[in-house]
């Protein structure tokens, strides 16, 4: 066992990268990306907000049961990926007992997603926006918002990338732009510009 703590010691004074360094996609130890945060944060809150719409009461921010985008973003940018996946079902799970408890152990309709994290699966690529109101229904303000305040995180990543697009469905930190092309459209459009404008980040250049 010396000789193991000695061996790291002379790597790490050498130079050598961490176990962590050596495997940066490791959904064990690595953050998620821009794009990955962005559909767990945009998801997530789309899902509390349904279901503190039915039950106000069932708010609880020290477990993560709360829409504050901005929040969940931050937290999932520090967060190996696996955790974040974990805390994604943890709070669908939390969030369907809720309603659950006041429907006499039946959640009912408002079940959404089954628990499922629905944001995308290990790694960086896959999931879709919307959480679990997805559907085509025409779009609503605050649905909007969220979208906006999305694709501008999204934007954030492609400037710092120099791969700006341009356009209501480009890449860009134009929070008015996004969010003026949203309003009228129909939730499935606005998931497949989501979908769309998350490719595009995806295959620029790191």
């Amino acid at each position: 066992m010396k000789r193991f703590y000695a061996a790291v010691a002379l790597m790490a004074t050498l130079g050598f990268a961490s176990t962590a360094d050596a495997m940066p996609n490791d959904p064990d130890t690595t953050p998620g990306d821009a794009a990955f945060c962005n559909r767990y944060a945009f998801s997530t809150k789309q899902f509390v907000d349904g279901i503190l719409a039915r039950k106000p009461s069932c708010l609880d921010y020290s477990k993560g049961v709360h829409g504050d985008y901005q929040m969940h973003y931050s937290w999932c940018q520090r967060t190996p990926r696996t955790s974040v996946e974990g805390a994604a079902r943890n709070i669908r799970n939390l969030g369907n007992r809720c309603i659950a408890a006041s429907a006499g152990g039946n959640p009912g309709p408002g079940n959404f997603n089954g628990g499922g994290s629905n944001f995308g699966g290990r790694g960086n690529g896959g999931g879709s926006f919307g959480g679990g109101n997805r559907g085509g229904g025409a779009t609503d303000p605050a649905f909007c918002q969220n979208y906006a305040q999305g694709m501008v995180a999204l934007g954030a990543e492609a400037a710092r990338r120099s791969c700006l697009q341009y356009g209501p469905q480009g890449l860009h930190t134009n929070y008015q732009s996004h969010y003026n092309w949203c309003l009228g459209k129909s939730r499935a459009a606005v998931q497949g510009a989501a979908a769309r404008i998350n490719g595009l980040l995806a295959s620029c250049n790191r």
